[in-house]
């Protein structure tokens, strides 16, 4: 995992794809976000408790600056 400066993962956080995964600066992941994709995470971007987000091998969420996703 490629991460830049100030980010905070949750302990209870699954990344299948660690890999294959980006994070950029500012970037919170809370507690039971389940990823199952690459992620490539953009600067001050926030996933919300509990989002899901279930992809193939291949598949790529993309966040791009100052984003976000929350479940519901």
């Amino acid at each position: 995992m490629k991460t830049g400066i100030d980010f905070f993962i949750d302990k209870d956080v699954y990344i299948k794809h660690k890999d294959k995964t980006t994070l950029g600066d500012h970037v919170a992941i809370d507690k039971g976000v389940y990823c199952t994709t690459q992620l490539e995470i953009g600067d001050y971007v926030h996933l919300a408790p509990y989002t899901v987000i279930i992809g193939g091998k291949e598949a790529k969420l993309k966040m791009e600056h100052f984003s976000g996703i929350a479940a519901g």
